[in-house]
This record gives C-alpha cells, structure tokens and sequence, in this order.
C-alpha cells in the first residue's frame, strides 16, 4: 500500500509540472468544454469553464482541504495524510497554472459564480438537492 500511495503522489505531481511547461492540452481541454457549454444540456466539473465562458449555471463547492483530504482517502483508499499532501500540492499547483494560463486568481474571485456551497459538513445527496432546487428555481 506504501508503494502506491507514494506512487500516486508523485503521478499527480509530475502531471501538474508538465501540464505547467505545456499549456496545449489545457487549451484543447478547456477549448471543447466551452463548445459543450454553449451546446447546453451538460453538467460538467472544470477549474476553468467558469471564469472563460459567461454562459451556463456555475456552482461553487468549497470545503477545506482537510475535508477533501478525508473524501479522496476514502474514495482512493489511501491514509489521509498523504491525501492531503496531495491536495495541498494541486491546489497550489493549479492556482498557479490558472493564473499563468488565464490570468485569474482561482479560489479567490468567485465573482463569476451563480451559486456558491459550503459542502465542509453535508453529504453529495445534500449538495445535489441543493443545486437542483436553485436550477429549479430559475424557471
């Protein structure tokens, strides 16, 4: 189990070091996202899609990064601690690569957001009715 919590770690580290030295396949990404965005009828998890396209519903789930430590172990099987050097590690990374990419502080303006949840003490069925009850509530 050591072995693979290690060797995870360094898979996410190495990732985000190439990711920061090319930018092409974010771009792309980030580039048939947004066709999808305008499209409509998607739901779709990016750190990017909100600030670069004004179209769609964009929801914020905040939790600390204790808390998405614990939800990665369980979820990955691995000890919380090296979770959450995991997490740490990502957010930095990906703050950084945002702003280089883009230009936007991620994480600190949120001002592009519609809705916003502190998902810290309530399950994923809570957060879903949550969402659902705002998009409901659009018309």
């Amino acid at each position: 189990m050591g072995e693979r919590n290690g060797g995870i770690q360094k898979k996410a580290r190495n990732s985000l070091r190439e990711r920061a030295r090319d930018f092409r396949y974010d771009l792309e990404v980030d580039k048939r996202l947004q066709q999808l965005v305008i499209k409509g009828g998607y739901v779709i998890t990016s750190y990017a899609i909100p600030w670069l396209n004004p179209n769609g519903i964009k929801v914020w789930l905040k939790a600390s990064q204790l808390v998405r430590a614990k939800r990665m172990a369980r979820r990955d099987g691995i000890a919380v601690d090296k979770a959450l050097e995991i997490v740490k590690v990502r957010d930095s990374e990906n703050a950084e690569l945002y702003k280089r990419i883009y230009g936007y502080e991620f994480e600190k303006d949120l001002s592009v957001f519609d809705l916003m949840i502190n998902t810290e003490q309530i399950d994923a069925e809570v957060v879903a009715n949550l969402i659902i009850q705002y998009v409901s509530s659009l018309g």
